[in-house]
């Protein structure tokens, strides 16, 4: 007996467990089409980590996005656009924090930043590797990262020029992305995947230490329920352990149309 289901929480994702319990077994797994498993990967990668954190953006003076449409798809965007709203309004005479988009297309949330950054699909990487070479060579970060100065000079060199993103541009976003008393840089639209995905989140990833933003606006104690979605992988042994004697229960998800019908019947047995 084996159980899939959407992401549950709570009394709900407790009975499941029993549920799977009484049968003898302890094949339960979240499945979503969107895992967001290159942010996760990223996170393990640089902290050990596995998780999306919780994003405190109501705090942040500057938020830096490489394509997360954070106001309509990405994450937890109900939650994201009410955040926005009290960093982004005027409140108590104080000035207006600011948000800058790097990315390929005038998305919704590109729509609503204060500068949007128009870059091909794919180099919001390469801006956010050159933030951060900036920022380790004019030693504008709260947190050290000459230890891996020379992997991210390796990395810059190998990109290409990127026309109309200016260097001086950068430096300065650099600058008030460390000076700021708080900001965060998100990456990765949702469903995207592979080595360049996995890429552009470690990077925002480094930028968020570098300016000590771990603990403060990216916040791993309280991570978000999505950090439970199973990847690719896990979907794959989770299949792959189902034997003919098996019964399957699908719970509010379609894994046969997300994944495609013939990946899905290929994967499982008999």
């Amino acid at each position: 007996m084996a159980l899939m289901s959407s992401l549950q929480t709570g009394a709900l994702a407790e009975v499941m467990k029993h549920f799977a319990a009484a049968f003898g077994s302890d094949r339960l797994l979240f499945y979503e089409a969107f895992s967001y498993e290159p942010l996760k990967t990223a996170h393990d990668e640089v902290f050990g980590l596995p998780l999306i954190p919780r994003y405190q953006m109501q705090e942040c003076e500057l938020i830096v996005s490489f394509a997360a449409d954070f106001l309509e798809s990405w994450v937890s965007p109900v939650s994201f656009a009410s955040q926005f709203g009290e960093m982004h309004g005027y409140r108590n005479n104080r000035v207006m924090n600011r948000m800058v988009y790097i990315g390929p297309r005038l998305s919704m949330t590109a729509a609503n930043a204060d500068e949007f950054m128009q870059v091909p699909p794919g180099a919001e990487r390469l801006v956010a590797l050159k933030m951060l070479r900036i920022i380790l060579e004019k030693d504008l970060g709260k947190n050290n990262l000459s230890s891996i100065g020379r992997t991210i000079e390796g990395l810059v060199a190998e990109a290409p020029e990127l026309p109309g993103v200016e260097e001086a541009r950068l430096v300065e976003l650099c600058r008030t992305f460390c000076s700021a008393r708080s900001s965060v840089a998100l990456a990765a639209p949702v469903g995207s995947t592979g080595p360049m995905a996995m890429e552009t989140a470690i990077v925002a990833a480094l930028l968020n230490y570098a300016a000590g933003r771990i603990g403060q606006t990216v916040d791993f104690s309280r991570h978000h329920a999505l950090s439970y979605v199973a990847g690719d992988g896990q979907v794959r042994r989770f299949l792959a352990s189902l034997g003919p004697d098996d019964t399957l229960f699908i719970h509010d998800t379609n894994p046969l149309f997300s994944r495609g019908m013939r990946r899905f019947q290929s994967a499982v047995p008999g």
